[in-house]
This record gives structure tokens, sequence and C-alpha cells, in this order.
């Protein structure tokens, strides 16, 4: 087993690991790599987007490759305006109400003019 040596991004140690203490990542679909560790001084998980050579490299050093892919909901359309730091900051001043939920049901109601259900 041989020793990776890497630098943690909190505590700016040199670390040595070890290949099992390293995950290496590839989303498929950006052909992206990256891989993880915990910082064995601060206890830190790192995370750092490397090239293809040393994604290779850390392979043959012993490293598990872990394949992932972009989530679906990626590529659905998306119809309406951005969410705002405003409009966040309005939907937790509402969560606060007793009875938003009511309200908020009530007002869909009222707009999707909806048959009743017997």
């Amino acid at each position: 087993m041989r020793t990776i040596k890497a630098n943690c991004k909190e505590c700016k140690h040199d670390v040595e690991l070890k290949s099992s203490t390293v995950r290496l990542l590839k989303c498929q679909d950006i052909s992206q790599f990256s891989y993880t560790f915990v910082c064995p001084n601060c206890s830190v998980i790192n995370s750092v987007l490397t090239t293809d050579k040393v994604a290779g490299m850390l392979i043959n050093y012993g490293v598990k490759l872990f394949v992932w892919h972009l989530p679906e909901e990626i590529y659905e359309p998306h119809i309406g305006s951005v969410v705002t730091y405003d409009d966040l900051l309005q939907f937790h001043f509402l969560l606060e109400k007793q009875n938003w939920l009511e309200q908020q049901v009530a007002l869909f109601d009222q707009k999707s003019q909806k048959p009743e259900l017997y």
C-alpha cells in the first residue's frame, strides 16, 4: 500500500494518507474527477477536483473509484422566475405563522378552480 500526500484546505497541513482512506469520484456525465479524504489532523472532510492523470495515479495506488451521474432533475425544464434571497426570506417568515399551510392551500384552491371531489 502506497502513501498518498495531500494538503488539507482547513488546517493547511501536508498529510500522508493510506489509499484506503482516499475516495476517488468520477462524474460520468462531465468526465470530472475529484478525490476526498478526512484530514487526520483536524478531521475535516476535503474534496479536491483533479485531473485525469492524477486520477490514474490514484487508481494505480489502490484508491477505489466511484462513478456517479448528475441527477435527472438537471435536464428538466424550469418554468418561472429564479428564486431570490428575498423569496427565501419571505418564505422563512411565512413558515413562522401558525396556519401558513392552510392559507397557502386556500390560495391554491382559489387559483386552480379545480372541481371538488366527492
